[in-house]
This record gives C-alpha cells, structure tokens and sequence, in this order.
C-alpha cells in the first residue's frame, strides 16, 4: 500500500491525473479506512481535471471528513456545480474553522515554507496547512471569478485577517525560537509582517 501510495503521489505531481486516480481508486477499494490519505490524492486529481461533479459525489461519501483537504476542496467544488451560491459560502466558512491558516497562505503563496514537507499533522495546524496547499492551492488561481470569490469569503469570514495573520506570525515566531534553540540560527525575514499583509490584502 505504501507502494501505491507512492505511486499515485508521484503521478500526481507529473500531473499524470488519470493515473492517479486509477491507483487511488484500487487504494481506496483495499484500504476503506484510508489511513494513508489515499483520498486526498484522489479528490485533488478529479478538481485537477475538472470532474467537479464526480468529485461532489466522491465529497459527499466522505461528507463526515472533517479534515482541510476535504473541507476546502468541497466549498472550491461547490462553487463550480452548486445553483445556490449560500451552500458554497457555508461549505467555506465550514472549511475556514477548521483551518485558519490556508486562506493567508492562498492569499499571499510565499509565505508557504519550502524544504522539507512535514511527516505528520494535527487537524487545524500549519503543517496541515502547509500539506493542503503544496497540492491544491493553485486550483484557486486557475478561475478569476473563483479567486475573488476566494477573497470575498476570506473578508466576509474574517479569514486571512488579523486572526489568520496573527496565528500565522505567532507561529513563525516560535518556529524561529525552536531554530535558535537548536543552534541553526535564524532568519528574521521570515517572521511575518502583520500590517504589510493586512494593508496588501485590503
């Protein structure tokens, strides 16, 4: 399974879609408990190619996921194929809850951190975060109407502001600390400038 799971990841990343799915698919007939996170590949591939619908479906299956990946990927799913835009803007303020970091890291993408990717996550953390958008947050860019409808809810939700912003900076801080600590050393240009971003993003 590990095999597989490696496999899918690298098609993805190759953009090879299809056969992404293909393997996340037998993954996901093997593995029903998905510990891997087989469905996250899964759900990425079938937005990636615009299978919006069959991705609704897919979400609705795991409409009790209430992890980043899935939250977000439904409210972005919904904007496609929902008639009534309330049911989008719910499903994003849902997603917002679960994790206030992704709308200040789609909103300003330099602020993900390059190197390594983390080994594991907690639900609402920046590593979390982080995971969603090394995979999915392009898929924002890719339509202008979505990307200001992105924005719209980032404001409407108080996303991405001095809460999201906030959280963000506190938590480069203490990783700077952790560095110091170690005795890497530290970089003071990667701790956010709150007001820069506040005022950029009016």
């Amino acid at each position: 399974m590990r095999s597989l799971h490696g496999a899918a990841s690298c098609f993805y990343q190759l953009e090879q879609f299809e056969e992404a799915l293909a393997i996340t698919k037998d993954m996901l007939v093997l593995n029903e408990g998905d510990n891997q996170g087989a469905r996250y590949i899964h759900v990425s591939a079938l937005i990636a190619l615009k299978k919006f619908a069959e991705a609704k479906r897919f979400l609705d299956k795991h409409k009790y996921d209430e992890t980043a990946h899935m939250l977000y990927s439904r409210a972005l799913v919904l904007f496609y194929v929902s008639k009534d835009k309330k049911v989008a803007e719910i499903a994003f303020a849902k997603a917002g809850a679960c994790n206030l970091y992704i709308p200040a890291l789609v909103l300003s993408p330099k602020l993900v951190p390059g190197g390594d990717l983390p080994d594991s996550y907690a639900i609402g953390s920046f590593e979390e975060a982080i995971l969603y958008c090394v995979d999915s947050q392009d898929f924002w860019y890719e339509n202008v109407e979505l990307f200001k409808w992105f924005k719209c809810m980032c404001s409407m939700h108080m996303l991405a502001t001095a809460s999201g912003l906030e959280a963000l900076k506190q938590e480069e801080i203490e990783r700077e600390r952790r560095e110091r600590t170690r005795g890497k050393g530290g970089n003071s240009d990667n701790i956010l400038d709150l007001n820069f971003f506040l005022n950029k993003n009016d």
